[in-house]
């Protein structure tokens, strides 16, 4: 009789124990997944985040910006140079031609850039051979309208969304975008961007 109750505390045992150790593991599997979720979660919304910062610091320092509904493009304006004092930004009207500009205290010698933008009416593509303190246009027959100040442009550059992947020119920055849309308000490029969540960047131009 005590054998018999020994055993019947044992297989009780080992019954609770199971039920514990299945609901314990489904808690745990459980917690795994909601973690790795919120993980990856915050790991996108954290890519969101770069790049945004991102696309706001390509858009702040560009001209001549152009969007389609899911297509943002804009010359992108060299500050590297600028701030390494390679060109002072500043022409001197009555010693250039239409042929260069002449801009004092610059080295546009050392320097590849390819277009030269006053506003954006009076944008214009310049040769690679410049002088020190000369900025030569590449078609020097046609008439040219000079200001005081300008900006050098290194290259036309855009965002788009294709197969689902956002890019930067030739370059991945988001995958798995389910949608990306981009339009203008007062000043400002409006950015509406979906993952699994959503997110809307507005951005001073």
């Amino acid at each position: 009789m005590k054998k018999s109750l020994i055993l019947l505390e044992l297989i009780i045992t080992i019954v609770i124990l199971s039920i514990v150790g299945v609901y314990s593991l489904q808690f745990i599997s459980d917690l795994y997944k909601k973690n790795s979720l919120n993980l990856t979660l915050m790991n996108n919304r954290l890519d969101f985040q770069s790049t945004r910062l991102f696309i706001e610091n390509k858009l702040h320092n560009s001209v001549k910006t152009e969007l389609s509904s899911h297509e943002l493009s804009f010359y992108e304006v060299d500050i590297n140079y600028f701030k390494s004092s390679y060109y002072s930004g500043f022409a001197l009207i009555d010693k250039s031609t239409k042929e260069y500009v002449f801009t004092p205290n610059s080295t546009i010698s050392k320097i590849d850039l390819f277009y030269i933008w006053f506003d954006d009416n009076h944008m214009y593509e310049i040769e690679q051979n410049n002088e020190s303190e000369k900025i030569y246009f590449k078609n020097p027959s046609t008439q040219k309208r000079i200001f005081e100040h300008y900006k050098l442009i290194k290259q036309k550059s855009k965002f788009f969304v294709q197969n689902k992947t956002l890019y930067f020119n030739n370059n991945i920055l988001l995958e798995n975008i389910e949608s990306f849309k981009v339009s203008s308000q007062e000043g400002h490029i409006k950015i509406r961007i979906c993952e699994r969540f959503c997110e809307e960047w507005i951005v001073k131009i």
